[in-house]
């Protein structure tokens, strides 16, 4: 297979058009100590984080009877705003209809609710809009009374400009305040797509744009807003210099779109997909009482493929380069590596290192970043020693009664330094983190028993035992857990002497004898070797379950084994050497040939793009109002990262072409 970079232009003749609406997001200061409890999640989207209250869209609904046009553009509005823009990207002038586009509207944030003890000034409504025009732009002026609790409080004006000029359009939004000191939150101006949400359809039936991608890398696939209610991740949300939409097959153009700063949030509801471009999450205004932003959006011809700035893969057969080329950009780079949770380290460095792009620096800088206690503990999730599942705080001093620490981050800390020097050979990096991935390492080996040199988990909640469930409980954080997660598969209880942790902690101990040996430590990169050796023959006395051809999944503190059929343990110690041969071969014969829970043989059928998680119903290890089998992706359903220790696996026993 061939691996190259490429960037291709299409010279199509389709004309198209569609309706993009623009809006003022205005929101205004909610002290910090307001919560909103007990309401579903917007679906245009919540505030994250403390101290703001959700917000609803009020829309306004007009014909267009007026408009501005050059070649490229033809903008419709009326009093209240843009109702509609049509595109021909030839430049020629001639708007021909695709699909019937009929919702235009402007569209305010506004409160939900003032809260009883205000901190500021809080604008929502609008009172007036009128209009002027010029040859090539058109400007709406809007009027907010301002309001506080009381009722009273300082009017804002605001207005919206839109200009053509060849074949770019560009939106200022300004907003004028009659106080000081006003705190406006995540203003900015917002492009009302069409877009249907429900169903698997992504042509342009129900979509103009097929992908989002930006300067620095970040790119989002359109599937990722189809059936959900938001975004999840911080792609797209930090700062680019320019964001391109790709259209779909039919729609001939790209948006290019331009500004000084620009970040996007995306506003996902049945029938509209909101493209925004706010400001910072909060900024205060001091003396100054004026603020802007502005967006230009660009057509240009559409690029197929893969864009230019990405790696694509090149094989002889057109249809497996889409699927793979598909496949890695959404994979590689609908996700930032800089979430600073260690448990994914090894994952992220796999898919990131090996290639050359910004998200290299990013990844260098969230290996130098990891948190470790004193003792060589890797934190769990960014500044938290702790993974954030499951909570609980009686005692109120805002720290987790439960010891939630996964003991996987240690050797997916080293695993993920392994691979990012081995692929840039950074001697500055390694030089920074070694102290980091030495203390790490010992940490590992002071935890390891001497008897059977297994990594023992024996710390409180960590026993392995499973969860105490107060069946019909209203609040599932106030549960008794026995023992918590101790990995990435947070509500399966793997604790004491468990066969997935240990797998992990085999590749890290042959990754930092590696790492130590280049140093020129030939005596401790033996040592870590030998000790390898011992824990992986240990492994296979302990967890290797010959009757079902397979390794189980732990040992608890009382001795009891805990085995699901865990198909994701047992191709991740394929892949990190526990198994040999004949035990692979074991392995797939029992995912492949024996019936799951279901009393079908459909570990691979069932989901197909990954096996089931466990082909074993968990009727007692996990006591919780949980989906069937197959419902919960811990409980027999599957998820996509297990594929690729699959392949791995496969290619290391059963050869690539298997």
């Amino acid at each position: 297979m061939e691996f190259t970079l490429k960037g291709l232009k299409s010279s199509k003749s389709w004309r198209s058009w569609m309706v993009i609406c623009f809006f003022l997001l205005v929101i205004s200061p909610v002290p910090a100590s307001m919560h909103d409890e007990g309401n579903e999640p917007n679906p245009v989207g919540d505030v994250q984080g403390d101290g703001w209250l959700p917000r609803t869209i009020q829309p306004i609904s007009k014909q267009a009877n007026t408009y501005i046009q050059n070649g490229f553009f033809q903008v419709g509005g009326d009093g209240n705003g843009i109702t509609s823009i049509k595109i021909d990207p030839a430049g020629s002038g001639i708007f021909i209809s695709s699909k019937d586009i009929i919702a235009g509207r402007l569209t305010l944030y506004l409160l939900e609710h003032v809260p009883q003890d205000p901190v500021g000034i809080y604008y929502y409504g609008v009172a007036s809009t009128p209009m002027s025009m010029g040859a090539s732009s058109v400007q709406w002026n809007l009027t907010f009374p301002g309001s506080t609790g009381s009722g009273s409080g300082s009017a804002c004006t605001a207005s919206l400009n839109v200009s053509i000029a060849g074949s770019s359009l560009s939106a200022s939004m300004k907003m004028d305040f009659t106080v000081e000191h006003v705190d406006v939150y995540m203003a900015g101006i917002t492009l009302q797509l069409p877009f249907t949400r429900s169903g698997y359809d992504t042509s342009i039936s129900t979509t103009c744009f097929s992908r989002f991608y930006t300067s620095n890398f970040d790119l989002v696939p359109i599937e990722q807003f189809k059936r959900r209610s938001h975004l999840e991740g911080p792609s797209l949300k930090r700062w680019y210099d320019w964001m391109v939409a790709t259209g779909v097959d039919g729609l001939d153009y790209d948006l290019n779109f331009t500004n000084f700063d620009l970040r996007t949030e995306f506003h996902i509801q049945d029938q509209m997909l909101g493209l925004c471009f706010p400001g910072p999450s909060v900024i205060d205004l001091g003396a100054a009482k004026h603020y802007s932003r502005d967006m230009v959006a660009t057509v240009q011809s559409t690029v197929p493929g893969v864009p230019g700035q990405y790696p694509s893969f090149h094989t002889s057969n057109a249809s497996l380069d889409a699927l793979l080329n598909a496949m890695l950009l959404e994979r590689s780079f609908s996700w930032s590596p800089d979430t600073g949770q260690a448990d994914w380290l090894e994952w992220q460095n796999t898919i990131v290192d090996w290639m050359d792009s910004p998200y290299l620096e990013k990844m260098k800088n969230q290996l130098l970043g990891i948190q470790l206690e004193d003792d060589g503990y890797v934190y769990t999730w960014g500044d938290k020693i702790g993974w954030p599942f499951p909570f609980k705080d009686e005692d109120d001093d805002g720290l987790n009664d439960y010891n939630t620490r996964h003991y996987t981050t240690n050797p997916n800390f080293i695993l993920g330094c392994w691979r990012y020097y081995s692929w840039t050979k950074d001697q500055s990096f390694l030089n920074a983190v070694y102290p980091c991935m030495y203390n790490a390492t010992e940490y590992m080996r002071d935890n390891m028993t001497q008897w059977d040199s297994l990594f023992a988990i024996t710390a409180p909640l960590h026993d392995g035992f499973g969860l105490r469930y107060e069946k019909g409980h209203p609040d599932y954080n106030r549960f008794d857990w026995q023992s918590c997660g101790s990995n990435y598969w947070d509500i399966l209880p793997f604790g004491y002497k468990s066969a997935y942790c240990n797998a992990y902690i085999q590749g890290a101990l042959r990754a930092m004898a590696d790492i130590e040996r280049y140093l020129g430590n030939t005596s401790r990169a033996a040592s870590l070797e030998v000790l390898a050796d011992k824990q992986r023959q240990t492994y296979n006395d302990i967890f290797w379950n010959e009757q079902r051809g397979r390794f189980i999944g732990c040992i608890d503190a009382n001795g009891t084994e805990h085995d699901h059929g865990f198909t994701f343990l047992n191709m991740e110690a394929i892949y990190y050497g526990m198994a040999n041969h004949s035990q692979a071969m074991r392995i797939y014969d029992w995912m492949e040939n024996e019936p799951t829970a279901t009393g079908r043989k459909d570990t691979y059928s069932k989901f197909q793009f990954a096996p089931r998680a466990t082909t074993d119903l968990n009727e007692y290890w996990w006591h919780g109002d949980m989906d069937e089998f197959g419902g919960q992706v811990q409980d027999g359903g599957a998820i996509l990262y297990t594929s690729g220790y699959d392949m791995r696996a496969r290619a290391i026993y059963l050869g690539s072409d298997n």
